[in-house]
């Protein structure tokens, strides 16, 4: 059974909703990499100091370029956790690092096994396929855990023009979700739900939850 996936606005912390929170599971992974250029593991500590504080044992993966996806070590410890944590950064460099990787194999299969993935910021906007691109409000080729969706995490750090550049340049098939801060965007394994600054639309008009595909298919 596909496990749950967590698409929050911002990084776990003090602003994550309860909903987000029911979701984690030890033992837990937390993948840095899209911060790789920002302290990620600085980052990765914090998030694991945090689900500490909610009882849930985590370790950090330090996947930061194309050669950590391929270490034996790493792709087991993503294959064998109940939580993969996906944290915020640089969605086009996370993509260039987990694109058609061992590893990538691995996170997508244990969530298809259960596990749940739990992406903030960028984090969140790689998963999706196809993925929206900060460097202009274009479309381009995502990680496809998600599929006919372009994620925005993060809105507030999206310029205006962008989001509506996105929602008019997506069309019928694709669903824009933009998630603010505090927002999650959940799936639990059988159906969608939102929480907090969370907003879909397609073709430019805003749309229901249920215009949502569950992760790894497409409408």
């Amino acid at each position: 059974m596909t496990g749950p996936l967590v698409l929050l606005g911002s990084e776990l912390g003090p602003h994550t909703p309860a909903a987000a929170t029911a979701h984690l599971r030890a033992p837990a992974v937390v993948l840095p990499t899209a911060s790789a250029f920002e302290h990620p593991h600085r980052l990765a500590a914090t998030v694991i100091e945090w689900l500490a504080a909610h009882d849930v044992a985590a370790t950090e993966i330090a996947l930061l370029n194309r050669r950590d996806a391929t270490a034996v070590e790493l792709v087991d410890a993503v294959a064998s956790a109940a939580t993969i944590v996906i944290t915020g950064g640089t969605a086009m460099h996370a993509r260039s690092v987990l694109k058609e990787t061992p590893l990538w194999s691995a996170l997508v299969d244990a969530h298809r096994h259960g596990a749940a993935v739990i992406a903030s910021g960028a984090g969140a906007t790689v998963l999706a396929d196809p993925m929206a691109d900060s460097r202009g409000g274009g479309l381009t080729l995502g990680l496809g855990l998600l599929g006919s969706v372009a994620v925005m995490a993060g809105s507030a750090g999206w310029p205006a023009p962008q989001i509506r550049r996105m929602r008019q340049l997506a069309g019928e098939q694709v669903v824009v979700a933009t998630i603010g801060d505090g927002g999650a965007l959940i799936y639990d394994g059988s159906m969608w739900s939102s929480t907090g600054d969370v907003e879909l639309h397609r073709a430019g008009a805003t749309v229901d939850i249920a215009a949502l595909a569950a992760p790894g298919s497409r409408h």
